[in-house]
């Protein structure tokens, strides 16, 4: 299967008066957000939420896919990692969000082409800061 190409939605410029995930792409009918924190931790959350509520909100496609990583560089918080699983498998038979966790730049490369087929950019680690 080929990989989809993305584009990237920069979130600053739309001035959105809530705090948002750092990355955002678009691909096709997937939406790829990306929040990017040296620790993780539940406020990480709150962002992601607060995001996918504004696109639930502003986009009326009801087959919409969503993907919500959050890309740490040292350390997962455990409190994280339960939320995170407590909620993928309250909403397994939906499926409106997937999350998930990456831990390098390497990482997340791979989650993003193998387990959702999306083509990350090239200089990815431009975009997250790293």
């Amino acid at each position: 299967m080929r990989s989809r190409k993305c584009r990237q939605v920069n979130l600053e410029e739309l001035n959105l008066q809530f705090k948002h995930v750092d990355l955002m792409f678009e691909c096709d009918n997937t939406i790829i957000l990306v929040e990017k924190t040296e620790r993780s931790k539940l406020e990480d959350l709150e962002k992601i939420d607060n995001t996918v509520e504004w696109l639930s909100r502003s986009r009326a496609q009801s087959n919409l896919k969503i993907v919500a990583l959050v890309h740490h560089s040292r350390s997962a918080d455990v409190d994280l990692v339960k939320a995170l699983n407590a909620r993928m498998s309250s909403r397994r038979r939906k499926q409106t969000v997937i999350y998930d966790v990456a831990n390098c730049e390497e990482n997340l490369r791979d989650k993003l082409l193998r387990k959702y087929n999306i083509k990350p950019p090239r200089r990815l680690n431009q975009h997250l800061g790293i």
